[in-house]
């Protein structure tokens, strides 16, 4: 017979399903729309250090410098000749900034800093990105989460692509999270 002092069994699990379920909810409220969260799952990753900066970039969160002088179009003529494009100017300061504060990582960190659309010049310590469309994963819904006993959660989420599920792994962190890695789930 059991205990009447000692705790059910079955009051953990009590307790878990709602937290997990309140979490569910609150994670599928920060990754939907255009938030620093969201956007970075339009790569796939298996670590920070292999986002794709350009896809992480190509939107309208950091604020853009102001039209290019004609230095700058002269440096970016050896990757574009569509200056009809909208050719962001995004200073470096700002990127290790989002990049620390949403992946724990910066700028010398990444694996492929370079990119043909993500030119940097070491002359004016700007990025320059030349896309034409802000880019963020619409449809985002949550479908599942499970926190692991070192505190990371993995949310399984669904989105218009790809058309199979993904899990993106999370670390709390100060008030939010730090992204640690996105991945398509393939069977």
């Amino acid at each position: 017979q059991a205990d009447p002092t000692e705790p059910s069994q079955t009051e953990p699990t009590q307790q878990t399903e709602p937290m997990e379920e309140d979490l569910l909810a609150k994670l599928d409220a920060l990754f939907g729309g255009n938030t620093w969260y969201n956007i970075a799952l339009t790569s796939f990753y298996e670590t920070p250090e292999q986002i794709d900066l350009t896809c992480f970039l190509n939107n309208r969160l950091i604020p853009y410098g102001g039209d290019l002088t004609d230095e700058e179009s002269n440096f970016l003529s050896q990757y574009t000749d569509m200056f009809w494009m909208d050719i962001r100017r995004i200073d470096s300061e700002d990127i290790e900034e989002v990049l620390q504060q949403y992946l724990g990582i910066g700028l010398e960190d990444l694996e492929n800093p370079d990119h043909p659309q993500l030119p940097y010049w070491e002359e004016t310590g700007y990025y320059y990105l030349i896309a034409n469309d802000a880019d963020y994963t619409e449809d985002f819904h949550a479908e599942s989460v499970e926190v692991a006993e070192d505190g990371t959660i993995c949310l399984t989420y669904t989105c218009n692509f790809p058309a199979s599920p993904c899990m993106v792994r999370l670390m709390p962190y100060g008030d939010g999270y730090r992204i640690l890695s996105n991945l398509q789930i393939t069977e």
